[in-house]
């Protein structure tokens, strides 16, 4: 692995009397050269972040992650959105079959209003969701 493809980052931490954690500063995709460079900076900051708040714990770590493109990071995203667009339908999709098993009115279930409004949600979500996934295959195209 090479430090190239890594983004690297440095998170200034601090948990007060209480034990909240609070995330004081943090700085992302710092290719490695910045990172070292500057390490005496994020050493100062995190210094100054204890000597202003003695009580507290003051951390400082910093890590690595793989740097991935914009295509990758639009493909994910598209990923993302499918998912959620699916576990919205298929959770409203269960909500509206429960109700029809429970249904105990005289008129029919179908011209209950809310019922409708379910309904045309449902289609507008799959609409939607053919859509993100046509878009998904033209992405990968």
């Amino acid at each position: 692995m090479n430090v190239q493809d890594r983004s690297f980052y440095y998170r200034i931490t601090a948990h007060d009397e209480r034990h909240n954690l609070m995330v004081l500063m943090v700085w992302n995709d710092l290719p490695w050269h910045t990172r070292k460079r500057f390490d005496w900076y994020f050493r100062y900051r995190t210094a100054l972040f204890q000597v202003q708040h003695p009580k507290w714990r003051v951390d400082a770590n910093w890590g690595s992650k793989l740097r991935i493109t914009k295509q990758e990071a639009e493909h994910k995203e598209l990923l993302a959105k499918i998912k959620g667009k699916k576990t919205w339908i298929t959770r409203y999709q269960n909500r509206l079959k429960l109700a029809e098993r429970n249904w105990c009115e005289i008129f029919p279930i179908q011209d209950h209003i809310g019922y409708k409004k379910l309904s045309a949600n449902i289609q507008r979500a799959q609409l939607e969701l053919t859509q993100l996934e046509q878009k998904l295959e033209n992405h990968n195209a």
